[in-house]
């Protein structure tokens, strides 16, 4: 029989569901905002926005790229790694507007800063672990970039420059890592919750990212290609 409106169950299962990028999964995604900061502790960070083709979103996450002594972290890899694939040659601070969550106004606002302007439209498969912290309500959670991919080929950054295939299974080893950190991070807030009775505190976002793509060579001095790109978003 031929209806007007047919049911369709993969769209079912979204009804009530979280317009938000989860946690422990592949994500194929484009970076839709990317904006340089400095944490209270001074090490550096490019805060990015991910979108994918269901429009579910991760926004503000924060990659820590250089510490507050100018030591180079595991985000630094993974942003050579999204470069690499997109065949971006560098980022500039560029003056302009982003939005991001302002305490004071209860909401997501207009802000001027530095941005990053070359990456925002890059494409980059993703894998998300949760940063739990103490927060005046209970432990609460944020999340962290643990894994970075090629978005259509699943590569990691050294296989995708050396041209090599993927290694099978090394998608599930990024995800179980996540979960890992995850659970790490949410023990040790509880750990923290019960000797401070609670008291508020907020861990470094950031500082954690799979094996898989911390121990990648940044590119240097190359320039790389990418396929073509036909992602619908």
């Amino acid at each position: 029989m031929s209806y007007f409106f047919t049911r369709n169950d993969q769209s079912a299962k979204k009804a009530g569901g979280s317009s938000r990028l989860s946690a422990h999964e592949f994500h194929a995604a484009k970076i839709t905002q990317a904006y340089w900061g400095v944490s209270q502790g001074g090490a550096k960070f490019l805060s990015v926005n991910f979108i994918n083709a269901n429009n579910e979103t991760a926004d503000d996450i924060k990659i820590y790229f250089e510490n507050s002594n100018g030591e180079q972290l595991s985000g630094y890899h993974q942003i050579n790694a999204i470069l690499a694939f997109n065949n971006i040659s560098g980022l500039n601070q560029t003056q302009g507007t982003y939005k991001a969550y302002d305490f004071e106004a209860g909401g997501v606002v207009d802000k001027q800063g530095l941005i990053a302007p070359e990456i925002v439209g890059a494409y980059v498969g993703i894998i998300l672990s949760e940063n739990h912290y103490n927060g005046q309500n209970g432990i609460k959670h944020n999340l962290n970039l643990s894994a970075v991919y090629h978005h259509q080929s699943t590569q990691n950054a050294k296989q995708f420059l050396e041209n090599l295939p993927p290694v099978q299974g090394q998608i599930e080893s990024s995800i179980a890592y996540a979960k890992k950190s995850s659970e790490n991070s949410r023990t040790s807030a509880e750990r923290e919750a019960g000797r401070q009775n609670n008291a508020p505190r907020q861990y470094p976002q950031g500082m954690m990212a799979s094996p898989l793509t911390a121990m990648q060579k940044p590119p240097q001095n190359t320039v790389y290609q990418t396929p073509n790109d036909d992602t619908p978003f």
